[in-house]
């Protein structure tokens, strides 16, 4: 049986060698530096989830760059990771988010998080135990606010 295997797309170096060593410890990991590259790596690579930061030195967002996977491969799963709340996310970043959560394809882990939380995150989403109904809560939530804060949508 083949060992899993998570991409990680981040651009904070530090972050980076947390998620390595954490998901290293239940799966195989690859890395890639820019979303082009995880691109490529997600047409060639044996791949089973994607972990991407939202904020990205980059033109494509994480969550840009995850809409783009999921078109190429429809049967993976993702976990967005972001310090920003999808509330505070751009209308564009905000209106990928919700498609792609009520797909059912992706999820949300807000930072800081522990280490603990991120390993049984991602074991849910390999294992197919995750539940995407509290992603779908979060998005709700996220959702009524912004319509509640004007000028915030427009971000």
């Amino acid at each position: 049986m083949r060992t899993k295997t998570v991409l990680l797309l981040e651009d904070d170096e530090v972050s980076l060698a947390l998620y390595k060593r954490v998901l290293g410890r239940i799966c195989a990991v690859l890395v890639a530096e820019t979303p082009d590259a995880a691109l490529r790596l997600c047409r060639t690579a044996p791949v089973d989830l994607v972990l991407a930061d939202n904020i990205l030195n980059n033109r494509l967002s994480g969550i840009e760059t995850i809409d783009c996977m999921h078109q190429i491969r429809p049967e993976l799963r993702f976990l967005l990771v972001s310090g920003t709340p999808p509330e505070g996310f751009s209308e564009s970043d905000f209106h990928l988010f919700e498609r792609l959560v009520r797909d059912e394809v992706c999820d949300f882990l807000p930072k800081p998080f522990t280490a603990d939380v991120l390993s049984r995150k991602a074991e849910a989403l390999l294992d197919g135990r995750w539940n995407p109904k509290e992603t779908t809560r979060l998005l709700e939530h996220a959702a009524a606010y912004r319509e509640s804060s004007p000028g915030l949508s427009e971000a």
